[in-house]
């Protein structure tokens, strides 16, 4: 914040792309919650209990569906 002015307080002078208030609001509209993804962590569960298994760091996970 001692370097940049305020409006360029996020991106620095790394901006990647140029401020689009429609592109906002067309994702904000995709936020709905049929596409939620929740993601909990819990210590302690038995390895039945997972159903897949992430492909690069080889983390376990189960998916539910509503």
């Amino acid at each position: 914040m001692h370097i940049y002015t305020p409006q360029h307080y996020i991106a620095g002078d790394s901006l990647y792309f140029n401020y689009d208030p429609n592109v906002l609001v067309d994702i904000l509209e995709k936020l709905t919650p049929r596409r939620l993804n929740i993601a909990l962590h819990c210590k302690g569960k038995p390895e039945e209990f997972y159903d897949s298994e992430e492909k690069w760091f080889k983390t376990k996970y189960k998916r539910e569906r509503e």
